[in-house]
């Protein structure tokens, strides 16, 4: 995972007031090596992206479309790859969380695949209001509430290749409550 060295210390300055479990973890992503600032083992164009990301411009832009003010919270980048058989049951985030983007990386991914993000009606699987393919032409925000229900079906074992995200998150500012 990736944050800016502004982030980190962000993460930093809400662990002293946070719950020692939420504290607990994020102290130990960052003394794992699981969180960091260093873009130096990224290819350049990955590295450029990452930047980009960084930027109060991306902030503002999201800022703008979802509603959610996100200047003073921490923004952790992840990248993920699913294999055969994974999936997220269904879930909405964590209360310290205020929004997440997504963003897929696969050229192809017919939707017998799996691996799609499903956007519930509510907590059941089965209530899908809507899947999204995980393909580069498609992104997705989600905006953290009580009724924001959302899964990964599972990749099937007809996907010839892994699918591929990038997760911005962003985390309230633990330390005042939200």
């Amino acid at each position: 995972m990736l944050a800016s060295n502004e982030d980190i210390a962000l993460i930093y300055k809400f662990c002293e007031r946070a719950s020692p479990e939420l504290s607990d973890r994020w102290r130990d992503r960052i003394a794992q090596g699981r969180l960091s600032s260093n873009l130096v083992n990224l290819s350049s164009p990955w590295r450029q992206v990452i930047e980009e990301l960084w930027t109060p411009a991306y902030r503002q832009a999201l800022t703008q479309m979802s509603g959610v003010e996100l200047k003073d919270c921490a923004m952790v980048i992840g990248f993920r790859r699913y294999n055969l058989g994974h999936c997220h049951r269904p879930h909405t985030d964590e209360p310290s969380k205020a929004l997440t983007h997504l963003l897929f990386f696969n050229e192809q991914w017919p939707m017998d695949w799996g691996g799609c993000l499903r956007i519930l009606l509510d907590e059941k699987p089965e209530s899908v209001f809507q899947d999204i393919v995980p393909l580069n032409q498609f992104s997705a925000v989600i905006v953290r509430s009580d009724n924001s229900w959302h899964m990964v079906t599972p990749v099937e074992s007809t996907a010839l290749q892994c699918r591929l995200a990038l997760r911005i998150a962003f985390f309230h500012n633990l330390d005042a409550g939200a």
